[in-house]
């Protein structure tokens, strides 16, 4: 696993080197004395400024040979990467790591469903117990709402079947 974090890094730096070789340094010293080298020109004066031209893949070209091993070398690196990545992937340690991590997300996501239906519930009973209220009150004659004497009776059933669900499902 080492190996691959470190393969990685190494076959993206060979692949781009050329491009890093076209680069070009400053260098220069500052008011203080103080040497510096940058990619970058200095803002405004400075002493003994000079631009010089990194090596480059055009200045030093390769041989015939050396290009050969090096792009062997690039495609064995390639190589052990994708060995070590399919490696890493049938890991029995890994594999169990993947399975309790999916379990887990599982009963996240259980866990997050179970609360959403408490919620609702908790949401429906105080509406269920503001209705009963309501309806008891209006029943009684404790509201400004008569209720006609004809629905009476099926307005108290109503009620009674409310009230015994608030008891059944709203503890």
């Amino acid at each position: 696993m080492r190996v691959a974090m470190l393969l990685v890094p190494l076959a993206a730096l060979i692949h781009a080197s050329p491009a890093l070789a076209e680069q070009k340094i400053y260098t220069w010293t500052d008011a203080q004395g103080v040497k510096h080298f940058s990619a970058t020109p200095p803002a405004g004066s400075a002493k003994d400024l000079s631009e010089t031209q990194a090596h480059s893949a055009k200045e030093a070209p390769l041989s015939p040979e050396r290009r050969k091993a090096a792009q062997s070398k690039i495609e064995q690196l390639d190589r052990q990467i994708e060995e070590q990545s399919a490696a890493v992937a049938s890991d029995p340690d890994v594999q169990r790591l993947q399975q309790e991590e999916a379990e887990k997300q599982q009963a996240l996501n259980a866990a997050e469903a179970e609360a959403r239906k408490a919620e609702r519930l908790q949401f429906e009973c105080a509406e269920k117990r503001r209705g009963f209220e309501a309806g008891r009150r209006r029943l009684n004659g404790e509201s400004s709402e008569r209720i006609p004497p004809s629905e009476q009776e099926d307005y108290a059933r109503r009620i009674a079947a409310l009230e015994s669900d608030i008891r059944e499902h709203c503890n």
